[in-house]
């Protein structure tokens, strides 16, 4: 039973929750107070990581900018491909997203194609610097990482290819969830793949073209004021991501002009013996969740019941809004 104050309490809560989803959508259509714009700069072969943001206490990476990781003929077989396995909206019911992608898109050479290019940038990112020896010899095998979650295992075949049609397709903020499976040994033992990081690469043609579509970063931030800072990256053709899953509040911004294209798939690595993990789950930022309950209780968005799974799809002006 709740207690006496409980009408309180719960008022306090929901007004508390409609005050950050209105933050948020006031955040969404600011200037972010960072901007990285990569699309019109060149980079030798050399810079092969540009961080862009730092952990607030460690001051370790936790989203970095990997340039160059496929060729603009790459790209363009990867979107044909993704489009012919087919790129659709999805009807789950806790996320806002308006853009539209790939289900179950496996392509394992796709992941062994990328992981020899993008493997001294993970390295690089991943591994404590002050466990470094001075002839820098030390293996991903065998440092210790800066998470502590562990050696780098390979990246996820599970990708999913992302389109935003303009002029209302949007990701809004979330928390990536961890992907994670066994490899059993001939032995009878097991390792533990999770995934601790997600690698974005824009597969867009003339991604120079696009208006809007930043992939944008509210961090750092604070449990009153989750959008008070915002970081806005931008990338050319070819060039990708790789940002911290956990309590890294991300979002596909607007696209108002172009269609925006991007692969992602989860970085994974070894859980170490013994180590105690609670997994990741996709989270909608702060307000976000109970925002699109409230919305759908008020009659505001049309709901569809989907027997085969027990879901629902939300319908606003005769769109997909929650997929």
């Amino acid at each position: 039973k709740l207690c006496d104050n409980s009408d309180i309490i719960l008022s306090h809560y929901f007004t508390m929750t409609n005050d950050l989803a209105e933050d948020y959508f006031k955040a969404e259509k600011r200037p972010a107070e960072e901007v990285y714009d990569y699309r019109n700069i060149s980079f030798s072969s050399s810079d092969d990581t540009l961080v862009f943001l730092r952990d607030e206490n460690t001051k370790d990476p936790i989203g970095w900018v990997v340039p160059n990781i496929l060729t603009n003929e790459e790209c363009s077989h990867l979107v044909q491909e993704a489009e012919s396995f087919g790129i659709h909206s999805n009807h789950q019911t806790h996320t806002l997203r308006t853009s539209k992608r790939t289900s179950y898109y496996i392509n394992q050479d796709l992941s062994d194609l990328i992981f020899p290019r993008i493997r001294s940038s993970l390295e690089e990112n991943l591994r404590k610097h002050d466990n470094k020896t001075s002839d820098n010899t030390d293996s991903i095998e065998t440092m210790t990482m800066s998470d502590g979650m562990g050696s780098l295992h390979h990246i996820h075949p599970n990708w999913r290819v992302i389109r935003y049609d303009p002029p209302h397709d949007s990701f809004p903020a979330h928390q990536d969830q961890m992907d994670s499976y066994h490899v059993k040994h001939p032995d009878g033992s097991k390792d533990f793949i999770v995934s601790s990081h997600t690698l974005l690469i824009n597969i867009t043609p003339n991604a120079e073209e696009i208006s809007g579509g930043a992939t944008r970063f509210y961090y750092p931030t604070s449990k009153d004021k989750p959008y008070k800072y915002a970081v806005d990256v931008h990338l050319p053709q070819g060039w990708g991501l790789v940002f911290r899953q956990l309590k890294l509040y991300h979002a596909g911004q607007l696209v108002v002009k172009g269609v925006k294209y991007v692969a992602q798939t989860g970085v994974l690595r070894s859980l170490p013996p013994h180590a105690i993990l609670t997994p990741n789950v996709f989270r909608l930022a702060p307000g976000l969740s109970k925002y699109g309950q409230e919305k759908v209780k008020k009659n505001e968005y049309k709901v569809e019941a989907r027997t085969d799974k027990g879901q629902y799809n939300y319908i606003y002006n005769n769109e997909s809004l929650f997929v």
